[in-house]
């Protein structure tokens, strides 16, 4: 199973870039529920899917201020000019 990072970022991703706000959001709902444990098959706690929608909405975020870039579908921190 991907980490929850992964996770979040795949589903953030696709809600940016989609003009359908409303469906992207449907979307990451049938997404996170249909989430499960490989080994047990269970389907992931209220709280795991609690922290997607957490790191999905910073990301979101984040992306509004321009503080992160795209590239290969993969969300990187845009340089500074303090670094």
């Amino acid at each position: 199973m991907p980490t929850l990072i992964e996770i979040a970022n795949e589903l953030a991703v696709s809600f940016v870039q989609t003009p359908n706000k409303r469906h992207a959001a449907n979307h990451i709902i049938i997404e996170i529920n249909s989430l499960k444990y490989r080994h047990s098959k269970k389907p992931i706690e209220y709280n795991v899917k609690a922290a997607i929608i957490h790191i999905i909405k910073w990301i979101t975020r984040s992306i509004k201020r321009g503080n992160f870039i795209f590239q290969n579908r993969t969300l990187y921190f845009k340089k500074t000019q303090h670094e």
